[in-house]
């Protein structure tokens, strides 16, 4: 890649990061509420009254909501990896201007805010079903996938750039595991 281009490039890929984990903001207000089960009268069919069966949908929904956020950003965080370790490369060589190697941090600072914003995503997620007497399994499948969350945001702040995208990896293979507890 020519020397004058990569300025450009970080700042775009830069700007699609910020803005790719966007809905991670505007899910910290969003309440998630069930549907209604006005009118619907539970059958009995034994003396002793039935516990009634937890429905899993919203949480089903969130859980959902997470992995779609965390693909998203492991997408886009491909790329700005991609652009950062050329940067690293050119620095490394003594070709990348101040301007360039201050991208580069910025990049680095915003890819771990970034993850951040995941986890905290995340635990609101598992602060809702472990508050949830039922949902205990449920909850602990879910809190699973917040260590490799917590495992990429140090590893993205301590350059390992190549190990954080594949605990990203993991965590949404950990969440889709969750998601069959929730059926």
């Amino acid at each position: 890649m020519h020397h004058h281009k990569l300025p450009v490039l970080l700042t775009f890929l830069l700007a699609f990061c910020f803005f790719a984990t966007a809905p991670t903001w505007a899910q910290k207000g969003k309440k998630v509420t069930k549907p209604a089960t006005k009118g619907i009268k539970p059958r009995i069919e034994s003396a002793e009254p039935a516990s009634p069966a937890v429905n899993l949908a919203a949480e089903a929904a969130l859980v959902a909501e997470q992995i779609k956020l965390i693909t998203r950003f492991t997408f886009v965080y491909g790329k700005v990896m991609n652009s950062l370790e050329m940067a690293a490369e050119e620095e490394k060589k003594g070709r990348a201007s101040a301007a360039v190697i201050e991208q580069t941090r910025k990049g680095r600072e915003a890819i771990v805010a970034n993850i951040a914003d995941l986890a905290a995503g995340l635990d609101k997620v598992t602060a809702r079903m472990q508050a949830n007497p039922r949902l205990q399994v449920q909850y602990l499948k879910v809190s699973y996938a917040a260590e490799p969350l917590a495992n990429a945001r140090q590893l993205a702040a301590a350059g390992q750039l190549n190990e954080a995208g594949k605990a990203l990896v993991l965590a949404v293979e950990r969440l889709a595991d969750a998601m069959l507890a929730l059926r």
